[in-house]
């Protein structure tokens, strides 16, 4: 299993995803002056998940449920900026790293599902419990992160 988690990680790490991320906000920066701010304390406690504190105090299970969650928002948050942006007049070229997220992101959570979450349940059908909760904490993180910034920003 830690094949397909490797290459999913190296395919969310390499420089021209964080490139076109980078390219994104510099646009946007340049159309709307400091409207992209980010709060990095907030951040790392949205993508708590992925940290190192993360594995440390969780186990597989949760982070597989997190994981999961973490893709399947992604696609439909990421459609939903993209077609905002649209509607504001960012060109669509402009709106690359969104296009991406939108066309890959859904593929990607039935890879978690299909890759991991299948044969963890196979090895372990109780492990669906942690599973349950890394889920539930990444929806409670995501609707948290968007109440703050509806609230800061909106």
């Amino acid at each position: 299993q830690l094949g397909p988690l490797l290459a999913h990680i190296q395919e969310e790490e390499v420089e021209e995803h964080s490139r076109l991320f980078r390219e994104l906000l510099e646009h946007l920066n340049s159309r709307v002056p400091g409207s992209t701010a980010l709060d990095q304390d907030r951040l790392h406690e949205l993508n708590y998940t992925f940290s190192e504190r993360c594995a440390e105090e969780k186990n597989y299970g949760f982070f597989l449920g997190s994981f999961y969650a973490t893709e399947i928002m992604s696609a439909t948050r990421c459609r939903q900026i993209q077609n905002g942006l649209l509607r504001l007049g960012i060109e669509p070229q402009r709106l690359e790293y969104f296009k991406v997220h939108c066309d890959h992101d859904e593929s990607h959570a039935d890879q978690v599902v299909n890759s991991f979450i299948i044969p963890a349940l196979e090895l372990d059908p109780g492990i669906i419990t942690e599973i349950e909760e890394g889920l539930r904490d990444r929806l409670r993180r995501s609707s948290d992160y968007l109440k703050w910034y509806e609230h800061e920003y909106l």
